[in-house]
């Protein structure tokens, strides 16, 4: 996708840092009652920082502002398009939307309204979901899709995106002569989020997807892998592998406080290792040894929690304790702490793996000023 990067208001802004992303309002969001939401620096607001984050982020000169969404106060739609009213040129991308967690002509609306009202600078991320987080939702095989499923959802989305009238009776839902009269010009990308498994990395091969996200906490073997099944995918049906674009998320914490660093990175894992699917999927992948994730959901804290997943029921700032089972190298093999070089090289070893582009995690593009910057250096120098 070729963004607007020449208005007016961009003319002060540094060269975009094509193959660096970042994540805004990364995690669930802490209110405190009274005080109002805690930010990232411990300071209060009546409102959650993601307007200024991803201003931010523009500034610095990322290329593109992912959010995760949860559907309480982080709703996709909402918070990209207050985004995208207050800049010019950086990519909104959301990642990712569960597939089937809106009706498709919704998620097409919504993708055709951002580059309606902003410009293209919308990529939808679409994902298969997640048992504890949309189990009870409504969404089939209890909080996911089928990888079929997923499919069908985002070809339903591209043939709406191209004025053509959708009539389909399958997993995805049944739809009756249904279409998209008015709609942008350019159509947004559609990516496809996943944690990097075989399966779903040769589907991320399809067409249909122009790009993919892979989930934070893989190290650089595991993203390797996945790259390698997908490209190989590629070349197997006849698509350039050079067309999908893939992306790995990467958790940094630049030069953190302890505590921070813990809460940022430490607290991460344990909130990933304790979710169902997800902690196999993770200690698998990474070559963890699985007594470390059983050790982790047999802690006292998660024992009777009336919550489908410990994230849920904690903040990060709670899970301190628990994550005192972690090995340390689990830790760093994942993750950019410390100095900023060390983040810089945790990013190169990404990059050097296959990803195409690493999109920052967890910490805010404020305190990564110094790692885009650094990066940049390393690149023009």
């Amino acid at each position: 996708m070729t963004s607007p990067r020449s208005t007016a208001d961009s003319e002060e802004l540094p060269p975009v840092v094509e193959d660096l992303s970042i994540y805004v309002s990364g995690g669930r969001q802490k209110y405190v009652p009274g005080k109002g939401f805690e930010t990232s620096t411990g300071v209060y607001s009546d409102v959650i920082g993601v307007k200024q984050e991803i201003i931010d982020a523009e500034r610095l000169g990322f290329r593109r502002a992912w959010l995760s969404e949860r559907l309480n106060v982080k709703e996709t739609g909402v918070v990209l398009g207050g985004g995208a009213a207050v800049t010019s040129r950086i990519d909104l991308a959301v990642g990712a939307i569960a597939a089937m967690s809106r009706p498709a002509i919704v998620a097409a609306a919504m993708g055709a309204t951002m580059h309606a009202a902003f410009g293209p600078r919308f990529i939808l991320g679409l994902g298969r979901g997640h048992a504890g987080l949309y189990k009870g939702y409504g969404l089939p095989e209890g909080g996911y899709t089928s990888y079929q499923t997923l499919i069908d959802y985002a070809t339903i989305i591209r043939k709406l995106w191209a004025g053509k009238t959708v009539n389909y009776d399958g997993p995805a839902g049944k739809l009756e002569d249904v279409t998209m009269i008015d709609r942008p010009p350019v159509a947004p990308e559609i990516w496809f989020a996943h944690i990097g498994g075989p399966i779903a990395s040769k589907v991320s091969a399809n067409p249909v997807f122009d790009g993919v996200m892979l989930g934070d906490l893989l190290n650089p073997i595991a993203l390797h892998k996945s790259a390698t099944i997908s490209r190989r995918e590629c070349e197997r049906i006849g698509r350039d592998p050079a067309s999908l674009r893939i992306c790995q998320a990467v958790v940094t914490a630049p030069e953190c406080d302890e505590r921070e660093t813990r809460e940022l990175v430490h607290a991460r894992i344990v909130g990933i290792l304790e979710m169902e699917t997800f902690g196999e999927m993770y200690t698998k992948l990474n070559d963890w040894d699985p007594r470390v994730m059983y050790d982790i959901r047999n802690h006292p804290k998660f024992s009777g929690i009336n919550e489908p997943t410990g994230d849920r029921g904690y903040y990060r700032s709670d899970l301190l304790d628990v994550a005192k089972l972690l090995p340390e190298s689990y830790v760093s093999g994942a993750a950019g702490m410390g100095s900023v070089q060390t983040c810089v090289d945790k990013i190169k070893e990404f990059r050097d793996a296959g990803a195409d582009e690493v999109a920052l995690y967890a910490s805010t593009p404020a305190q990564n000023a110094k790692v885009i910057a650094a990066w940049a250096a390393r690149n023009n120098g």
